[in-house]
């Protein structure tokens, strides 16, 4: 009888295989508990094989908590509700990927996140025409401070004959990204009107809502997908975003030096931390027996297997 030994790199081709299959076909994937002590910051880039960014406030790990001193804004920092938007539409390139990671989720019942697919939104809501009418008209977008501003169509082309959305409810329709709720729109363009309205009652109607949970990912393609928020009223709620971009070679140099960081340190930080139930335990066992892969004590390999079966 032949065993396969499944090492570290197998088990992890496996696992990153399918995750990755499932974040491109959606346009999104939620990860609903992450096993211990798997780290969050460099799963979302191995999925993604996404650079890092710098966000907005020149941090690579942006904080989303609620501002007790805006109680009337619509971004990020309120408990309010968000519009339909993508990140960083005032960027020359937007980022491509967005994963939020849940500290502390709202015990109120609220602060669900909610996904949109563009590219389903062009095909149901706008004929071919109106398609390359989006394609064609340029708009302003501009950050908070207005230091950055980028003048470009709803849609572009992306990669591989894809469209790319950039998006804002607000910047579009009130001229700026956080207005106070009670605003009143700016003297638009009739079309402009018109897109706006079919994408709101698109999005109303077409989207999943996620409310994370402590410990959980949600990663989405910020170029395909629009997001949106529901308001929740618990102030310590606590999310963190990372924003990614395309991958490259300082990508592949980043990621053969976090390597050579894990052989390193893997052994310190991996022994005996892994958690599981003893039911999870028992299937990941049976897996090994069912595909005669010979059961180490490598942490790892159960990590990867046991993210998988979170996922199914």
């Amino acid at each position: 009888m032949t065993y396969l030994s499944l090492s570290k790199p197998q088990t992890r081709t496996l696992a990153l295989g399918q995750l990755q299959t499932q974040l491109y076909r959606s346009g999104y994937l939620y990860l609903p508990a992450l096993p211990n002590p798997l780290n969050w910051v460099q799963l979302a880039g191995q999925l993604t094989q996404g650079q890092l960014l710098l966000q907005d406030h020149c941090d690579r790990i942006y904080d989303v908590r609620a501002n007790q001193q805006a109680p009337h804004a619509s971004d990020s920092k309120s408990t309010n509700p968000l519009r339909p938007h993508t990140d960083g539409p005032h960027r020359a390139m937007p980022p491509h990927w967005l994963a939020l990671y849940c500290r502390q989720d709202a015990p109120c019942g609220g602060g669900y996140t909610q996904l949109t697919d563009g590219w389903e939104l062009l095909r149901w809501q706008f004929s071919l025409a109106e398609q390359r009418r989006l394609m064609q008209q340029p708009y302003p977008f501009r950050d908070q401070s207005g230091a950055q501003q980028a003048i470009a169509p709803l849609v572009e082309p992306g990669r591989g004959g894809s469209l790319r959305w950039r998006y804002s409810h607000n910047g579009l329709l009130f001229g700026e990204p956080s207005p106070d709720l009670g605003a009143v729109p700016a003297a638009v363009d009739p079309w402009l009107h018109t897109v706006t309205d079919r994408v709101a009652s698109f999005c109303r109607t077409c989207h999943v809502a996620i409310r994370l949970q402590p410990g959980s990912l949600l990663l989405w393609d910020n170029h395909r997908m629009l997001h949106f928020r529901t308001a929740f009223t618990d102030p310590n709620r606590h999310l963190q975003r990372l924003w990614l971009g395309e991958g490259g070679e300082q990508r592949a140099k980043n990621e053969e030096r976090s390597d050579r960081s894990d052989r390193r340190v893997g052994s310190a930080h991996h022994q005996g931390a892994f958690q599981s139930n003893d039911l999870e335990t028992a299937m990941i066992r049976r897996f090994f027996r069912r595909y005669r892969i010979t059961e180490t004590a490598d942490t790892e390999d159960f990590l990867w297997l046991a993210l998988l079966m979170r996922l199914g």
